[in-house]
This record gives structure tokens, C-alpha cells and sequence, in this order.
């Protein structure tokens, strides 16, 4: 079988204007032995069970048309959150679309949200877009709703004249601060590689 890269998905253009298709911010995760892939102002989330055909699944349960969608999958249950929403959103068939409101009252910043859960069980929340702030993380409390557990962390804050890549503009010649988004954490070999993007990626 052969494959494509970008992936073949039913990209949807934009709802506002400059019109464009757009699918950014993606997550992707296997729940049940099927895959969910989850991104920005889609319209809806894409099911596959071999990684070569996907469909579109669609609810009006869930605010799809924030931005950075995130996904986790915790016990018997796929959770979902999206920036600018205080809601966690559960579902245990979302091959059907099916979702119910887990934290209607989530307590933390919403922007750029990341759901990562450990091995040991525990699970934590990465998140921030911003100029001038750090991006954070905090600890969730899986017998309370996830609600955060403690005060966030600073992980990482922008800083070109380190990270050159960081530096906005074609060929770095901007001088204004960077913007740094999209937190992920990944756990490999027992080790944690947080990684996040930038002006430069």
C-alpha cells in the first residue's frame, strides 16, 4: 500500500476571509485501536483505522471551530479540549460522534491547550501563545475533573538572541519578540522532549 504525505484529509477552506483551506494545529491520537486526528476550524474530526483512509466525523457537541484542538485518551474514555473554551468534552464513541460534557467550568487559561497523560497515570496540562509570556504546565487531577492540580510551571519562554530560529521574519530580520505556541510533550525511551513552535518552524 502506499501512503501520502501531506495526508489526503477533505480540507475544508476557511469560513472568514482571506478564504483558504486550513487544518493546523493537529492532534492525532489512538483510542481503541482506531485513530482520531483532531485540527483547527475544521469543521469536524477525522476517524481511521489504518492510517490511509479517513473520515469526517462530525457534532455539533463540540466547539470545532476554535483553534489547537487537543485530545487524550485517560482510562476508558477519549477527553477533548480547544483553545478558548472552558469546557472538557468526554466521549467513549467518537467513531459516531458522540460527546458529553465532562468540566464545564475548566478553570485555567485556554490558549494553545496540550493534554498529555504519563505512564504512572498522572496527567498534565501544556499551553500558551504569546509574545511575552512563558509557556506553562500543570499537573491535572484525574479523580476531580481534571481540574489543575497546584500552581502552573514556566517551561519555556521565546528567546531569539538563544534560539535563533526563533527570530520573526523570512530571514530572521525582524526585531520584534517572538511568538511561541503550540506546546507538546512527548514521553520516549523514559525520557520527556517538550517541544513547541515559533516564528522560525
Amino acid at each position: 500500500q502506499t501512503y501520502c504525505n501531506p495526508m489526503n484529509l477533505s480540507y475544508r477552506f476557511c469560513l472568514d476571509q482571506p478564504s483558504r483551506r486550513e487544518a493546523a494545529d493537529p492532534t492525532m491520537v489512538l483510542y481503541k485501536d482506531n485513530y482520531y486526528l483532531f485540527a483547527s476550524k475544521s469543521g469536524g474530526y477525522w476517524h481511521s483505522t489504518d492510517l490511509l483512509v479517513w473520515d469526517l466525523v462530525t457534532t455539533p457537541t463540540l466547539p470545532l471551530e476554535n483553534y489547537a484542538p487537543t485530545a487524550v485518551v485517560i482510562g476508558d474514555w477519549l477527553y477533548f479540549l480547544v483553545s478558548d473554551s472552558h469546557t472538557i468534552f468526554r466521549s467513549n464513541d467518537p467513531a459516531h460522534g458522540k460527546w458529553e460534557v465532562y468540566n464545564s467550568s475548566f478553570p485555567s487559561s485556554i490558549t494553545d491547550p496540550a493534554l498529555f497523560a504519563d505512564t504512572d497515570g498522572r496527567v498534565y496540562y501544556y499551553y500558551g501563545c504569546s509574545n511575552n509570556r512563558p509557556l506553562e504546565g500543570v499537573e491535572l487531577d484525574v479523580n476531580n475533573k481534571l481540574n489543575p492540580i497546584g500552581k502552573p510551571v514556566e517551561c519555556i519562554k521565546g528567546n531569539p538572541l538563544v534560539h535563533g530560529w526563533e527570530q520573526p521574519g523570512d530571514y530572521n530580520e525582524k526585531t520584534v519578540s517572538p511568538w511561541i505556541e503550540g506546546s507538546w510533550m512527548n514521553k520516549y525511551n523514559g525520557k520527556y522532549y517538550f517541544q513547541y513552535a515559533g516564528p522560525g518552524t
